[in-house]
């Protein structure tokens, strides 16, 4: 809760809706919080850790919402590789 906090006065801050990344590797899963976040966000979506990582590097995101349990590369990867990233790693996760 305290992280989504962050990512909304950080996108107020800015003065936009804010840009949050959804990674899951289920459809579904991204369409239903795509969903719940249209009326207050941009969301891009990753369907992979490695996408992930990728759009985070290409997007201005303010939030990433992340599945941990994904073929390949697991979240708690991708979430380390963002962390370990000094230009990315103040980006809740």
């Amino acid at each position: 809760m305290q992280q989504r906090r962050i990512a909304f006065q950080r996108a107020a801050r800015i003065g936009g809706p804010g840009k949050f990344l959804v990674v899951d590797d289920d459809l579904l899963h991204r369409e239903l919080v795509r969903a719940a976040l249209a009326d207050m966000c941009a969301v891009v979506e990753a369907d992979c850790a490695e996408a992930a990582i990728r759009a985070v590097q290409r997007h201005a995101v303010d939030l990433v919402v992340l599945d941990v349990v994904m073929p390949g590369d697991s979240g708690i990867e991708a979430c380390r590789a963002i962390k370990a990233n000094p230009a990315l790693k103040d980006i809740p996760v």
